[in-house]
């Protein structure tokens, strides 16, 4: 059982902070291979390798439209409930 190097035909680009590479769940450095692609050194034997891709953009994102929503919600719930705020019930009377 010797150590092997695959290359993955998958673009190596600048930020691939995004990019995680594991081999048997344990997280692994992958590098650089011929200018654009990226490699992975991987230990003699059977092993499961994965690639993960989380853009720390995609959360922020998340975060954003999570927190835009509950605005816009609440927005409706305002505009729906503004008619009947200070408007008397049938049959209610109020004293002055």
């Amino acid at each position: 059982n010797t150590d092997n190097f695959a290359v993955f035909s998958e673009i190596w680009y600048k930020g691939n902070e995004d990019w995680k590479a594991y081999i048997d769940g344990v997280e692994t450095k992958f590098l650089r291979v011929n200018y654009l692609l990226r490699g992975l050194k991987i230990p003699g034997g059977t092993h499961e390798v994965v690639f993960e891709f989380h853009p720390n953009t995609y959360y922020v994102g998340s975060e954003i439209t999570r927190y835009a929503s509950i605005f816009f919600l609440l927005l409706v719930i305002a505009v729906l409930a503004a008619p009947l705020v200070g408007k008397k019930l049938p049959g209610m009377e109020y004293d002055s």
